[in-house]
């Protein structure tokens, strides 16, 4: 009689197996994670142009000024749009006396490890007049370019800018290297 032959993998063969896989892993994970922020960037910058055109089409729509608000306060930030001009007396993260911001309203919470830069955000107030959705300044003023910084806690910048003629532009910084994938490239701090 002959022994049989039982097939399969021993002990030290799935171990081999496991040590490999292991070590891909961990020499997959950061730029796995660098890809993850990237794409959150992404999604952030896509989200904030994508209010401030609803808010410039709300205001040709209804033919009323509409005032894009963001307050930024440490790692806390936010924004939204709505027909007052009282941009940081009402519209500001604390949920529980948002007046001014009716229309819509996002909270960093929404967006895991973005920043929004406190010297670009739309402090100010940026509105839309109602004829050509031009961005004007809580007086009624013409604005001329004005443009957000948004990155992600490893340093990749992104950045919106609206003309003085309403268009708004989106764009990542090339200038460090590193760079959001799926939008323009640009060496200077504006779209």
């Amino acid at each position: 009689m002959q022994p049989s032959k039982k097939s399969g993998f021993t002990l030290i063969e799935m171990l081999v197996a496991i040590a490999i896989i292991g070590i891909v892993l961990a020499i997959a994970a950061p730029s796995f994670s660098q890809q993850i922020a990237s794409i959150r960037t992404k999604n952030a910058i896509e989200n904030i142009s994508g209010d401030l055109a609803n808010a410039k089409s709300e205001a040709i729509r209804i033919n009323r000024v509409i005032f894009f608000h963001s307050y930024v306060d440490g790692n806390n930030w936010c924004y939204g749009y709505g027909t007052s001009n009282t941009a940081l007396a009402n519209c500001n993260c604390d949920t529980s006396t948002n007046n001014s911001c009716k229309l819509k309203f996002v909270t960093s919470s929404n967006h895991k490890n973005i920043v929004l830069n406190t010297s670009t955000a739309f402090e100010t107030s940026l509105g839309f007049e109602p004829i050509r959705g031009q961005p004007i300044d809580t007086t009624g003023a013409a604005l001329a370019k004005k443009t957000m910084v948004i990155s992600n806690t490893n340093g990749i910048k992104g950045y919106i800018t609206v003309s003085a003629v309403g268009k708004i532009k989106t764009c990542s910084s090339s200038v460090s290297g590193e760079s959001i994938n799926g939008l323009p490239k640009t060496s200077s701090s504006e779209c």
